[in-house]
């Protein structure tokens, strides 16, 4: 939806004006509405953002090097330029270091992944803010104390500042920066904002708050404009027909979903109100999960009765997904109602998160945390041995987590990620998928990364192909939620119709997180299990036929 015309702006710059310590840029005078000059006739606010920008390469840190990230982050969100193009291929940055551009494009890109929680942080913690349809003042290039409500910062600006301080890598030693000069007063109060937001999610690092929900879409636009709020139902507690009636009560519609999507999962208009407090959150009966991290259990399809090992789990959203799906509701009332899902988190923060998560989502009894590295795991001994579907969704380059124009191999070179770092991963990758090859009993495997690189992503798949046929291990693709209209893309290694096998989502086309998903199954196993089980099914009177969707 288009905004509302903003007020006409223009900026002025005298002819003469000296550079001082506090002034590195030379002050600005900002003029609106009938003291403008026909030179300014037609410049907007975000025009005159864009147009402080400082004469020579800012320092880090200082007020010039935050009012060019906030200038580069308020355009994007405005959807005239990208980080690539606004910092990497701008001409006023050609004459800049490496160094001091990369750090420039790492600070935007990484804010405008946080910025609505951000923004929603600034406004929790009452620091004084002007909307980022008003034009940034010269004296926030030069402000030496707190902002007031006589004087507040404008939105981005105040945004990139929070970054720094609370997230971005001097967090630590913020007290004495610009950043922690500037929002020093609400430090306590920001810090505390995000500890309970952290808590609610269930999550103990901030960068796990992007994956909880999607927040993410910053770096195309604004969630307004885009992303619906996620969120599934937690069938081991609740129904779909019963969330349906609360949110009619509440009058809330839920927006139609793709086709291929969960049934479990409603998606809510992205103008809902934050959710992390609402009753049906807190309760468990409801989690708030992306769409397309919803995607790789149910591409997995674990039968009710499996015992299913997730690789990679913490912070454990997939995880409770998967008791669900293998637990019959009604099974946190206690163990032995179903199947199982055993949780490997190698990490012992992450473990502790993880724990939270399932406990919070009624699945402890269904779900057993194991605090170990997957890569270590004996697969001859229990549980292991016992697993039937395995579910690896390793570390990556999380590149899905902002808009796909923000990305190619090229930009990440530029911006310091490069290209050894992805086939570092995609080697991590490979190992964590290959070791869930080797599983005994093992029938299905589901692969996914938030990523958008073929690299993490195809050609793993590919790969792993070719260590199963080396290796006689028996592992095919199956074509992953069939009425999903995005798929895999071509890929060396791939024939076209394995590709067709992948699952793609993307920010945009799909309004989620970018997303990759792989289906591997042992047909031979498969079929021998599935006999097996209609057999013992059979002699038990049970009367039902399962069917697994192999086609």
């Amino acid at each position: 939806m288009r905004s509302k015309p903003r007020p006409i702006v223009s900026i002025k710059r005298p002819p003469s004006i000296p550079k001082t310590k506090n002034n590195p840029i030379g002050q600005l005078t900002i003029t609106s509405g009938a003291s403008r000059d026909k030179k300014s006739k037609g410049a907007t606010p975000r025009a005159a953002l864009a147009s402080l920008k400082p004469t020579k390469p800012p320092a880090g840190s200082t007020p010039a090097f935050y009012t060019y990230a906030a200038s580069t982050v308020s355009k994007c969100r405005g959807r005239v330029g990208t980080p690539h193009s606004l910092v990497l291929g701008a001409e006023e940055t050609r004459t800049w270091s490496d160094g001091q551009r990369r750090r420039m494009f790492a600070v935007v890109m990484e804010t405008l992944k946080y910025y609505d929680i951000l923004e929603s942080l600034l406004s929790s913690s009452s620091v004084p803010i002007a909307p980022d349809s008003h034009p940034i003042r010269a004296s926030e290039q030069t402000m030496s104390s707190a902002p007031s409500e006589s004087n507040p910062l404008h939105l981005s600006f105040a945004v990139v500042l929070s970054y720094d301080l609370l997230i971005g890598k001097n967090k630590g030693n913020a007290v004495g920066s610009y950043a922690g000069k500037i929002l020093g007063k609400w430090k306590v109060a920001l810090l505390k904002s995000l500890g309970d937001l952290m808590g609610d999610r269930g999550v103990t690092v901030p960068v796990d708050l992007l994956r909880s929900e999607g927040l993410n879409n910053s770096a195309t636009g604004s969630r307004a404009t885009a992303m619906p709020r996620d969120i599934r139902i937690n069938t081991l507690v609740a129904t779909l027909g019963e969330i349906l009636a609360d949110l009619k009560r509440e009058g809330w519609e839920p927006e139609p979903s793709p086709p291929g999507t969960p049934p479990y999962m409603i998606r809510l208009p992205p103008t809902t109100p934050p959710l992390h407090a609402h009753p049906f959150v807190t309760s468990g009966r409801c989690i708030l999960q992306s769409l397309s991290s919803s995607l790789t259990a149910h591409a997995l399809q674990p039968q009710p009765g499996w015992l299913v090992v997730d690789a990679c789990a913490a912070p454990g959203n997939k995880t409770t997904q998967l008791a669900a799906l293998v637990a019959p509701p009604g099974s946190s009332a206690g163990a032995g109602a179903g199947g199982r899902v055993v949780a490997v988190e190698r990490d012992p923060k992450r473990a502790v998160t993880l724990r939270r998560m399932v406990a919070k989502a009624h699945a402890s009894a269904v779900v057993s945390v194991n605090e170990g590295d997957f890569l270590g795991t004996d697969v001859s001994e229990a549980p292991w041995s016992e697993a039937r579907a395995v579910l690896v969704d390793p570390s990556c380059s999380g590149s899905g987590l902002v808009g796909r124009e923000e990305w190619s191999n090229n930009e990440q070179a530029d911006a310091g990620v490069g290209e050894e770092r992805l086939r570092r991963l995609a080697d991590f990758q490979f190992k964590a998928v290959t070791h869930a090859m080797t599983f005994p009993s093992a029938v299905r495997l589901a692969y996914s990364t938030c990523s958008i690189h073929a690299i993490e992503n195809e050609q793993v798949v590919a790969r792993c192909l070719t260590y199963s046929g080396e290796h006689g291990l028996g592992w095919q693709l199956q074509r992953a939620i069939p009425e999903w209209r995005r798929r895999g893309v071509q890929s060396e290694g791939l024939e076209d119709e394995q590709a067709d096998c992948c699952v793609r989502a993307d920010p945009e086309g799909d309004r989620t997180t970018g997303f990759f998903v792989a289906v591997f199954v042992r047909t031979a196993l498969l079929s021998s299990a599935v006999a097996n089980e209609e057999a013992h099914e059979k002699k038990a009177g049970a009367g039902r036929n399962k069917k697994l969707l192999i086609k």
